[in-house]
């Protein structure tokens, strides 16, 4: 294989043209690196495209070919450090020229994905030694080192023929001959392969050489390594690499020739962060036995729990022992069931601690009977070091005492949600199988395997369900760094905090919160899982806080004002239009807020997450009064400078003629929260709305999707603009109004306050509207949404409307629950009101009896209509339903139903037909399903009938080769389960055995027709996706003896083999894979061959 060096360049627009040499073969490795940037890092990918990153390519660029420069010599001196021969025998010239490599390794890249330009990259890297004065030797030492980096016994080996310089031309030869890996790959593997943490969510250490060499058998070697690890991963963050959240600002410091000497300096300011990687790495070189000898990396003074809570106590802690971290979202928001109760209104953070701290048989504010709880068990909780994030950026620290007191231990997320657990784990694990999961967790942290994907990004967090205690509570923490919660709930990307300080404020808060309700003195800690550092930190002095408090604010109110833009070429689409309001209804909430004087949601906006519909706590609650005061006063007055300067630009760009108000619609949304209009500004916008096309104004302001702002206080804002200035245009535009956004009760009487007291004929038009509606309530299915959404969002109807509904509800015969009356409305109901309701439906021969009954329900339609109204049920009226005999036998009798079987059978042979557009579906997303005994009962029920269906019915695809990525009835039923529990689920005995008996049926079943297949069928396999079909379907069999441990058979494993061998070249590199791995587990099996 011939490589032309100038191909190369041109292909990468590069010129063929190196600075000028210092001193040849003198050079450092700082000036080869700097070199390597001027040359070819700086240059982005060829060609150039539109979506690339502000720095030159932003994965395999010069800060990546550094770091790796760099873990060379660490990785280096640490195999010295444990007598490594090879490494002992490595010299400083080798290592140099290693690192070279390293520079040069990704040269050739044309993009970020799978490398497939080594022998390019070495090509450059041989030309770029010549060029500075090395031997060809020297130079065909590490190009190649660079080509085989990768290698593996099997594969490719590539050497090259020694070239005359200086030919534009390398020829490489390949060959297939094991190569013992050199120690001076290895160097290059570890390098590179420890940069891997920026680019994938997990790092598995036990891929390292160093691992395989000296770490797996000794422990102080481990630990080392694994301090190195978090070093690396701390090292990415700072220079803004970390996976799913990329920094611009901190990767442009580091993507310059000064890379190296950046890199250094960082890590000399922060040497308590790199205390392995400074040493390791000083002056680059390599250290003497006696310099390696004296280094210390892993302090093993034990904790003592007898001392104060130091930073050092409580780091001992964390690393010799299970120190958990309980992360707490929206800790000041108030939770709006207990706004009405007799009690003060609760926040998130109130409730937490108040169920933390519960003592058996103590009376607490709950309406509830006393109950036999302490503490708040089945809690998601983290395990922290060794690199991991939290969940949130603020909330306690538990020490564990109580190794009982675990339900699951995971090494990533779960996705258990907010909610109750119960359905999660019934049982505790024992204390000695927690340990050992705790030890293993520990172990696999310390490799760096953990973590998972959500679709709001990466969580790098941990998940344990543990029983947290009172007496266990030991700090409250808070974290500046990415979290889940932030990239999910505050759509950050890079799941930083909302500002540096938000973290700490709300840990203040909750330390107050916890300490009242704990009694004790709580110390304030600051984590960092990127430096993987943990610190107690003094709480701030008044002056302190007051500062802090005008960065928020500051910084808080000017990006709500800075990033609104006066820009009037935008799109007219009523989608855009509707986009386009977002910055400017930031800015109505904070006039809004200010008007009613509502400090609390000002400041909250200020600290944590930005405006918000819900209510919520100021963070400064406990504060002292003087200090609150100040902080008001700050607040008013930035927030007033910066509305009175917007005010003044707005109307000086509408006068000057800058704005288009065609185009500008969000401008309305600022007009209407004035008061009153000048007769200049008057004059203005009216001279400005005789060109706007009066239907396009009117569908952006009443959008229907746009309920979040259907509230009084905007309803008024919009009668007050109308009033002032639309007077002419509803002459002609009520009509179009109405169409807009849809004829109903609420929207009728909110236009109607529109209508200037002149224009009688439209008044006259509107109350005939409303009686018309009115009559509806006469009708067997009116819409009733609009009456409760009226009452509680714009103050209008009186509570015998309300009445009149409940009275629908309860007693009329063909009205029924629907999503179009909102769950609080039942909730508002008195126990016996709910009862009536719940009778109605669960007695004997009631609604769901009824339903249940009709054969109609055969029609999926039908049957999925009955589930819903069991969903919806549940959803309503759980806490009356939760141990309701009736409710459960109906749902029983529901699902073993022959009828409910058959329609959802039907509608999955449909939908592989192509019959029908939507798949077959087993609702299992809603809570109930998830909680004993209904999804046992559905489970049961599902496998009893599923088990007398033949193979080829349930798997769909030999009579219809079309669908080739058909799944089986029973593994579309099981991940039906999964994705309800979000992607884990305990199975009991009773469940396993009926899932163990279909799965034994139609396994056997399958193995048998598709022998019987390729004995009557010479070309089955050639019959256009039967291939394809039957690997898919074993690959399904697999997927659900994972799923469920059940056993994959010899008999399945032999078929399996079988098909991939008849697939020969056309097999995926999944199903190759399991293959092999079914060989070897087969190896002392003879596998007979099957005839075709």
């Amino acid at each position: 294989m011939k490589i032309s060096i100038q191909e190369t360049l041109d292909k990468r627009s590069l010129k063929n043209l190196l600075p000028q040499a210092k001193s040849g073969i003198n050079l450092n490795i700082e000036e080869i690196t700097a070199e390597a940037f001027t040359w070819i890092l700086q240059h982005p990918y060829a060609p150039i495209r539109s979506d690339r990153h502000e720095v030159p390519r932003p994965i395999h660029g010069i800060a990546h070919a550094n770091r790796v420069a760099l873990y060379i010599t660490a990785f280096a001196n640490l195999y010295r450090r444990y007598h490594y021969p090879e490494a002992l025998e490595l010299t400083e010239d080798k290592l140099r020229l290693i690192q070279i490599a390293a520079v040069f390794h990704d040269s050739a890249r044309l993009d970020d994905n799978d490398d497939v330009w080594d022998t390019e990259s070495a090509s450059l890297c041989f030309y770029y030694l010549r060029q500075r004065g090395y031997s060809v030797e020297d130079a065909k030492w590490a190009a190649e080192l660079i080509a085989n980096k990768d290698y593996e016994p099997e594969k490719k080996y590539y050497s090259i023929s020694v070239p005359v310089f200086p030919a534009d031309t390398l020829d490489w030869n390949e060959s297939i001959e094991d190569h013992p890996k050199s120690f001076e790959q290895k160097l290059l593997h570890e390098g590179d392969c420890l940069d891997i943490i920026r680019a994938r969510l997990k790092f598995n250490g036990s891929l390292l050489h160093f691992y395989k060499d000296i770490a797996e058998h000794d422990q102080e070697a481990f630990d080392e390594m694994a301090k190195l690890i978090t070093e690396a991963r701390s090292l990415i963050s700072q220079q803004g690499d970390q996976y799913s959240s990329l920094i611009e600002e901190r990767k442009r410091i580091f993507s310059s020739e000064l890379c190296f000497s950046c890199t250094q300096e960082l890590l000399k300011n922060k040497i308590e962060f790199y205390p392995l990687l400074c040493s390791l790495t000083q002056e680059n070189r390599l250290l003497s036995q006696n310099e390696l000898r004296q280094f210390s990396f892993i302090d093993r003074t034990p904790y003592d729990p007898l001392l104060p809570l130091t930073t050092e106590n409580l780091r001992r802690y964390m690393e010799q022992h299970y120190l958990l971290a309980r992360a707490l979202s929206d800790s000041t928001e108030v939770i709006p069931s207990t706004i009405k109760t007799p009690y003060l209104p609760e926040t998130q953070g109130e409730l937490e601690a108040r169920k933390d701290t519960r003592i058996l048989s103590e009376q607490t504010r709950s309406r509830k009977a006393i109950s036999h709880k302490e503490g708040n068990q089945l809690r998601s909780v983290s395990l922290i070091g060794d690199g991991t994030e939290v969940f949130a950026q603020a909330g306690i620290l538990i020490f564990t005492r109580n190794f009982e007191g675990f339900h699951e231990i995971l090494s990533f997320d779960v996705g258990s949600g907010h909610a109750k657990k119960e359905h999660l784990s019934a049982n505790k694990l024992s204390a000695e199988v927690a340990q050992k999961k705790l030890a293993d967790l520990k172990q696999q942290l310390k490799l760096g395997n953990y973590g998972t994907e959500f679709q709001a990004g990466s969580a790098m967090h941990t998940e344990l369900l543990y029983h947290i205690t009172s007496e266990e509570i030991a700090a409250v923490f808070y974290s500046k760094e990415p979290c889940l919660y932030s990239r999910a709930d505050h759509h950050s990307p890079d799941g930083l905090p909302f500002h540096p300080q938000s973290p700490l404020i709300e840990a203040l808060y909750l330390k107050e919160v916890f300490e009242r309700q704990t009694k004790k003195k709580l110390p304030l800690v600051e984590y960092s899982g990127n430096n993987n550092f943990i610190a107690v930190r003094e709480v701030p002095s008044e002056g302190e806080l007051l500062k802090i408090w005008e960065e928020l604010i500051e910084s808080a109110i000017n990006r709500i004002f800075d990033n609104y833009e006066f820009n009037s070429a935008k799109s007219l689409s009523v989608f855009d239009m509707y986009l386009s309001v977002e910055g400017i209804f930031k800015i109505i909430l904070l006039e809004i807020a200010r008007k009613n004087n509502n400090l609390d949601q000002l400041k909250s906006c200020c600290a944590s997450s930005g405006l918000s519909d819900q209510q919520k706590t100021s963070p400064d609650n406990y504060y002292p009064e003087a200090l609150k005061e100040k902080i008001n006063k700050r607040l008013m007055t930035v927030l007033n400078k910066r509305l009175e300067k917007f005010n003044r630009a707005l109307f000086e760009k509408i006068k000057q003629g800058e704005m288009d108000l065609n185009k500008n619609f969000e401008i309305f949304y600022f007009l209407m929260s004035k008061p009153s209009f000048s007769k200049e500004e008057r004059e203005i916008i009216v001279s400005h709305l005789k060109k706007v096309d009066s239907k396009k104004l009117i569908d952006v302001f009443f959008l229907p999707c746009d309920n979040r702002r259907a509230s009084e206080d905007y309803m008024e804002k919009y009668i007050n603009i109308a009033k002032s200035v639309f007077s002419e245009n509803f002459i002609n535009e009520h009509d179009a109004m109405v169409n807009a956004i849809g004829e109903s009760e609420q929207t009728l009487l909110l236009l109607k306050k529109f209508i200037p007291e002149k224009l009688e004929e439209i008044k006259l038009d509107y109350d005939q509207r409303l009686r018309n509606l009115s009559n509806e309530l006469k009708n067997p299915y009116p819409t009733f949404y609009g009456v409760f959404f009226r009452k509680t969002q714009y103050g209008l109807g009186g509570d015998s409307q309300i009445q009149e509904l409940f009275a629908l509800v309860s007693d009329k015969e063909n009205f029924r629950v629907s999503n179009d009356i909102p769950i609080r409305f039942y909730k508002q109901l008195s126990w016996d009101e709910k009862f009536k309701v719940i009778s109605r439906y669960c007695c004997e021969g009631g609604i769901l009896d009824s339903q249940i009954s009709e054969k109609a329900h055969y029609d999926y339609g039908n049957t999925a209509g009955v589930q819903f109204t069991f969903e919806h049920l549940w959803r309503i009226f759980r806490d009356e339903l939760e141990a309701y005999a009736p409710f459960q036998v109906l749902f029983d009798k529901f699902c073993k139903s022959e009828t409910t079987f058959n329609a959802h059978f039907l509608a999955y042979s449909q939908a592989y037909a192509g019959t029908r557009d939507n798949p077959f579906s087993v609702s299992i997303s809603d809570d109930f399903y998830q909680k004993e005994p209904y999804v046992t009962s559905i489970i049961l029920s599902f496998c009893e009938h599923l088990k007398n269906k033949n193979i080829e019915e349930v798997t769909h695809g030999y009579s219809c080769p079309g669908y080739f990525n058909a799944q089986s009835m029973l593994l579309r039923f099981l991940s039906a389960i999964f994705r309800g529990n979000k992607g884990h689920f305990n199975f009991t005995e009773k469940q396993l055995a009926a899932i163990r008996e279909v799965y034994e049926i139609q396994s056997k079943d399958l193995v048998h027709y598709i022998k019987v297949k390729m004995s009557q069928e010479a070309d089955f396999f050639e019959k256009e996706g039967a291939l394809a079909h039957s690997l898919c379907v074993m690959n399904e069999f697999y997927v659900i003896s994972k799923m469920t441990h059940l056993s994959f058979s010899n008999d399945l494993k032999l078929l399996y083999i079988d098909i991939c061998n008849k697939a020969g070249s056309k097999l995926p590199l999944c199903d190759q894979k399991l293959k092999k791995e079914f060989e070897l587990e087969l190896s002392s099996v003879k596998s007979p061959t099957l005839k075709r």
